[in-house]
């Protein structure tokens, strides 16, 4: 609160708009609005209990199976380690006041450190789905307008951490998505959301859903269809028209090479995503054309990554 009040104090402007950035921050903004308002910063998030309902995983993935949404199945946790499954908080902050990501479980040796290294009365667990990724974009205006695009996911960091390579996808345009979309409608919600699919064979299932910025936001700018424009346009920040679907590059791409080369550097192993590792190899100057970082605005971001990652 005392970086806002400086903010203030020492700029021209009256009034900010708090970019839902993180989950952190976006939960200290609801829980101190009425404190930030006052300072002239415009929150654009949503109230607690609906945000809570959608960010926090086990209530949405509830929501989305009462509203006829498929999700994963959900299972107890097994005495000892037969298949892969995904353990999820079932709430931001467990019991003892920590954040837990979800844990993906792929092994014996990850299903005994699991068990005895976390809190697992504070998670719930759900099959592993395996599949194409698909992330769908939305913003939902203030006055009913909705925007929405989708991105095919071809390459994840591992453990389901940060999207390494992507392009956009014509998913947007599903009854699936529809669906999704009424569902946020039904529940009064305006803002930036990303929910993640998971597409096996001809089912989807809906894994996650994060009413904020996501990782890969620079596709949809790459793809000109911008939703930032859209949310600062909603809260009168600027002049810029609304995102046009017309506009929409269907061949634009992301592509971040310091995912990959921090996954080798932990000796991990990166996720790859309807036989991305084949189409890489074949096509890696076209992927790396697209990379984020290496560009006139960010190139020492880029070169800073290579340089420690070595």
């Amino acid at each position: 609160m005392n970086i806002a009040r400086k903010i203030r104090r020492f700029s021209d402007s009256n009034s900010f708009i708090l970019a839902p950035v993180t989950e952190f921050l976006n939960r200290y903004a609801i829980c101190h609005r009425n404190e930030l308002e006052r300072l002239g910063y415009v929150i654009p998030l949503v109230g607690e209990q609906l945000y809570e309902s959608i960010s926090d995983k086990k209530k949405f993935s509830d929501i989305c199976r009462e509203y006829g949404i498929a999700t994963p199945r959900e299972m107890t946790l097994p005495e000892r380690f037969v298949s892969p499954f995904v353990a999820k908080p079932a709430k931001y902050a467990t019991n003892n006041g920590k954040i837990y990501p979800p844990v993906l479980i792929r092994t014996e040796h990850e299903f005994l450190h699991f068990v005895s290294s976390y809190p697992v009365n504070d998670f719930y667990f759900q099959e592993f789905v395996t599949g194409s990724s698909i992330y769908i974009l939305f913003y939902f205006s203030r006055s009913g307008k909705v925007f929405k695009c989708s991105q095919r996911n071809f390459m994840q960091q591992d453990g389901g951490k940060s999207i390494i390579a992507a392009k956009t996808d014509n998913f947007f345009m599903t009854s699936d998505v529809t669906m999704i979309e009424n569902l946020f409608i039904a529940m009064n919600f305006t803002g930036l959301a990303m929910v993640e699919i998971r597409k096996r064979e001809d089912k989807n299932f809906m894994i996650e859903a994060n009413p904020r910025f996501w990782g890969p936001s620079q596709l949809f700018v790459d793809a000109k269809y911008n939703l930032f424009h859209a949310m600062l346009n909603d809260w009168g920040f600027c002049n810029i028209p609304f995102p046009d679907i017309n506009t929409l590059d269907m061949n634009a791409k992301y592509f971040w090479e310091g995912g990959i080369t921090e996954d080798v550097r932990l000796g991990r192993n990166s996720a790859y995503f309807d036989g991305f590792d084949k189409i890489l190899g074949y096509n890696r100057k076209e992927w790396e054309a697209a990379e984020i970082y290496k560009r006139s605005d960010t190139i020492k971001i880029w070169e800073a990554e290579n340089l420690y990652h070595g």
